[in-house]
């Protein structure tokens, strides 16, 4: 079997095309370490407060304001697809809509 879903295309795009073929090719399974070394992983966090860990980031990320989560979410996910200037164009489409928003000057306090 091989990954399916877009896994060989996604998974050399994470964790280089050496890994990757690593990986599907010979069935190599990385340890939590080993796979954060390659970005398969963000962070490992000890089991015990893997749940604690959790509910801080999506808290985190809860706390952003919504429509500009939802545009940096479809920027981060078109990246992969899309040439570069295609992508940058979008942030400026993207950018001026949040402009047009309400949270735009609490974000950009929050950010500075």
């Amino acid at each position: 079997i091989i990954p399916g879903a877009g896994g060989t295309q996604r998974l050399p795009r994470i964790v280089g095309l050496g890994n990757a073929k690593e990986m599907v090719l010979a069935g190599t399974i990385h340890d939590a370490e080993a796979a954060l070394r390659i970005g398969l992983l963000n962070r490992v966090v000890p089991g015990a407060s893997l749940l604690e860990e959790a509910d801080k980031l999506a808290g985190k990320i809860a706390s952003r304001a919504p429509v500009a989560l939802r545009l940096a979410k479809l920027a981060l996910a078109a990246s992969a697809n899309v040439p570069q200037d295609f992508g940058a164009q979008f942030e400026v489409v993207a950018q001026t809509v949040l402009n047009s928003t309400s949270d735009i000057k609490e974000g950009m306090t929050a950010f500075l």
